[in-house]
This record gives C-alpha cells, sequence and structure tokens, in this order.
C-alpha cells in the first residue's frame, strides 16, 4: 500500500512539474506575442483551441476503434480456447481447415482495426505537433514581414 501511494505522489508531481512548465513557456510564448501584436496573441489562443478540439475528436475515434480492437482480440481468445478444449473433436470432423480459416480471418480483421486505430493515434500526436510548430513559426514572421 504504502509503494503504490509513494508512485502516485510521484506521477502526481511529475504531472504538477509538466503543468507548471506548461503555463510558464506558454505565458511567455504569449506575452512575447503581445508585445509584437495583440492580434497574434489571439491566433496563438485559437491555434491551440483548434489543436485541441483536434486532439479529443482524433481520441474519440482511436477509443471507438480501440473498443472494436478489444472485442475481436476477446473473441479470438475465447476461439481458442475452444480449440484446445475439443481439438480431438476437430480432428475427428476433419474441421482443421475451417478452423485455420477462421484464425486468420479474424487476425487479418485484427490488423485492419489497428491500423484504424493507429491512423487516428498518429493524427492525434503528430499534426498538432507540426500545427503548433508552424503557427508559432508564422506568428513570428508575420512581424517581420
Amino acid at each position: 500500500m504504502e509503494r503504490g501511494v509513494g508512485i502516485w505522489h510521484i506521477l502526481l508531481a511529475n504531472g504538477f512539474i509538466f503543468f507548471i512548465n506548461t503555463i510558464v513557456v506558454g505565458g511567455f510564448i504569449l506575452f512575447r506575442m503581445t508585445l509584437i501584436r495583440w492580434e497574434y496573441g489571439l491566433l496563438f489562443l485559437g491555434l491551440m483551441v483548434a489543436i485541441l478540439l483536434w486532439i479529443v475528436w482524433n481520441n474519440n475515434k482511436a477509443l471507438y476503434w480501440k473498443k472494436i480492437l478489444k472485442e475481436k482480440e476477446g473473441e479470438h481468445t475465447r476461439r481458442l480456447v475452444k480449440i484446445f478444449m475439443s481439438k480431438f473433436e476437430i480432428l475427428q470432423n476433419k474441421k482443421i481447415q475451417s478452423e485455420q480459416q477462421w484464425l486468420k480471418t479474424n487476425i487479418r480483421e485484427q490488423l485492419e482495426t489497428a491500423d484504424h486505430r493507429n491512423i487516428y493515434l498518429s493524427y492525434m500526436y503528430d499534426v498538432p505537433y507540426y500545427a503548433f510548430l508552424a503557427g508559432i513559426v508564422g506568428i513570428f514572421c508575420l512581424n517581420y514581414f
């Protein structure tokens, strides 16, 4: 019990430090932009809100595909247990091919579902990073042109 409390204490402290760092860096960038022109500060805040909405939307899509993937993995496990329990019946009734075909189909469906999930996860992590960088560079470049 004490070890778990210590781990949560460390995680909470690290999260708090990350939150403070984000607020300080974001505040500095926002302050610097408002010194240039206040409209750039509003553009920066708008970019942050757009990135937040993008992340939430992609997270919801990724969770949807994750749920489907979990169901397919559970179905696969149930079928494997059934095969192991009734292996002699499968051998006697010559159902080996049909069982193998079902397993291949299920694995292919799991891979396709995982691909869908991974697409939304990559959108959720990669696009905001590059949008943030492009937004910062763009806003600072607006000052000089």
